[in-house]
């Protein structure tokens, strides 16, 4: 695993009020050399010499390790493919086989490889085999103890021995270094029905080992009537318990959601109801709620309800002291909003989820810093045109990462990161008027340019000087290129000494955002527009000069 394989680094770099978001994309059809004939595959992937990377498998799922190295799970054909990053995900090693033998894998959105970690080199890995019939499936397992050189081979961890639903797994690792594994079981529904009597959905189970994955102990049923094709969450509160979350079906076919202490020593697990909306439908929604827990063990739950009236993701705070849900708000009311993610970092609380809007799907951003009272601004990440795999939101030290698989662009990783000044981030049709509202009461100098601009660069020439003399307002630099040229707008911003200021970069059509811009441009660069405290603006086309800056500053 030695053997790197260098793509190309593409980074975009983006940040809210609060946030810097760098996203890797690792997708260049001139560095990639791919042979798979599949669909629903980056083009880049179908030509006849395979490097298997994350780009061209089907659900990767990342995480770092103890030392800071990028893993990468994900499905190619029969087999489990594990590859790792020490740059990031500029350039991956060869991907390695977790199952010797070729197997059938699932491979949907809910149902993907997992991988976590532990602290002494430990890296776990599970999966759910096909097994003979519809919709049937083994919980898998394998892990290496010395940091992914080698692999044990997998094991099965449903004890039953029968061929039925053993799918929707999570694998967490506990401050402890326990293992546990929950998934969703439909073997009581079977003993139901062998005995003619009604079962309603499937069971939630669970597994712990505390001998870093060697054995793992009997199966234990949590709750009977899970709904049978949601994801499950789980999180570790204070004082290392772990903390699951599933879709419950509560009397009357109300789909709702329910929290349980799986390290609780409780004969019969005690299953706390977490959410009220009362959903009643004998459907399986396929939305799968997402779980974070604070230092004061609150937990802040994202989830999705499909009532007609009141639809959309939710975000909800939970007392687990007083059992009660203190606070709920309305994320997105949009019936195509999906896949929610939730992450709690210090004083922070961080949203990601997809929506489908304007023939695209766009992965939007929602933080709070005081416990979910009040948000930010929605914003947009990215976008893509094509299919998409579900976002993953996960942290690491002080960093929190999203990965994202697009068919169009490959493997994506974001990573939001509170702590460092200076960024590149994408202007959307909302962002002159987030621009306006950020500098409210300030005087600011908003410049555009482009790569193809020789004018531009004698303007930032001046610009440079002038920022590192001190004469110069708040400037915010925007680019007209669009997200292919990132590292050159990097590479430009970094020449001139201009990369710590507030930078931007078009990422949607030029048409469009002129217009949203000033509907008197007509495209024309360099162009400028001053901003006095009281939020009047004067526009100007051509080279600035010290003059003209110097009057209207003063």
């Amino acid at each position: 695993m030695n053997i790197m394989k260098t793509v190309k680094n593409i980074k975009r770099f983006f940040s809210s009020t609060l946030l810097l978001i760098t996203t890797i994309g690792i997708c260049d059809a001139a560095n990639h050399n791919h042979g798979h004939e599949e669909t629903g595959l980056p083009t880049f992937c179908h030509s006849q010499n395979a490097d298997s990377t994350p780009d061209c498998g089907k659900t990767p799922t990342a995480g770092f390790d103890q030392q800071n190295v990028l893993w990468v799970v994900y499905v190619e054909g029969e087999y489990i493919k594990l590859t790792s990053s020490k740059d990031m995900g500029s350039s991956f090693s060869d991907a390695i086989n977790i199952n010797p033998v070729p197997e059938k894998i699932y491979a949907d959105g809910e149902n993907r490889p997992k991988i976590a970690f532990a602290n002494e080199n430990e890296i776990y890995i599970s999966w759910v085999k096909k097994t003979e019939g519809q919709y049937t499936g083994d919980i898998r397992f394998s892990r290496s103890l010395d940091n992914g050189k080698s692999f044990s081979a997998p094991i099965i961890i449903n004890d039953d021995n029968l061929l039925t639903s053993h799918r929707f797994d999570i694998l967490a690792v506990g401050p402890d270094g326990r293992i546990h594994l929950t998934w969703l079981d439909k073997r009581d529904l079977l003993a139901a029905k062998k005995a003619g009597k009604p079962y309603v959905g499937a069971a939630l189970y669970h597994a712990v080992s505390s001998d870093k994955g060697l054995t793992f102990s009997a199966n234990k049923k949590i709750a009977d009537n899970s709904c049978e094709c949601c994801r499950i969450s789980i999180e570790f509160d204070q004082q290392g318990n772990a903390i699951a979350l599933w879709r419950h079906v509560f009397p009357d076919m109300i789909r709702d959601h329910a929290v349980v202490n799986l390290d609780a020593t409780d004969t019969k697990p005690v299953i706390n109801r977490v959410t009220f909306d009362n959903w009643q439908i004998e459907a399986c929604p396929h939305h799968g709620p997402d779980m974070a827990i604070d230092s004061q063990d609150r937990l802040h739950l994202f989830w999705f309800t499909g009532l007609a009236e009141r639809g959309g993701l939710f975000y909800g705070r939970y007392d687990q002291t007083a059992q009660q849900l203190e606070h709920q708000i309305n994320i997105d009311a949009s019936p195509s909003a999906s896949r929610p993610q939730v992450v709690v970092m210090d004083d922070q609380i961080i949203l990601v989820w997809k929506v489908l809007e304007d023939e695209q799907t766009t992965l939007k951003l929602k933080t709070s810093v005081d416990q979910g009272e009040t948000w930010s601004a929605t914003t947009t990440l990215m976008t893509t045109e094509s299919g998409s795999d579900h976002p993953l939101l996960f942290a690491h030290n002080d960093k929190v990462f999203v990965s994202w698989w697009t068919e169009k662009e490959g493997f994506q990783l974001i990573t939001l990161n509170s702590n460092e000044p200076g960024s590149l981030r994408p202007f959307n049709k909302e962002s002159i008027s987030e621009i306006e509202n950020n500098y409210k009461g300030k005087d600011f100098l908003l410049v555009l340019w482009s790569l193809d601009c020789p004018p531009c660069f004698k303007e930032m020439e001046l610009l440079s000087a002038l920022n590192k003399q001190g004469e110069l307002p708040e400037l915010i630099l925007v680019s007209t290129d669009g997200s292919e040229f990132i590292p050159e707008i990097i590479s430009v911003l970094k020449q001139y000494g201009l990369d710590r200021v507030e930078n931007r970069y078009f990422n949607d059509t030029p048409e469009l955002l002129r217009m949203k811009i000033d509907s008197n441009w007509f495209g024309e660069l360099p162009r400028s527009y001053f901003y006095n405290n009281n939020g009047d603006r004067i526009s100007h086309s051509g080279v600035l000069n010290q003059a003209i800056i110097a009057e209207w500053f003063n």
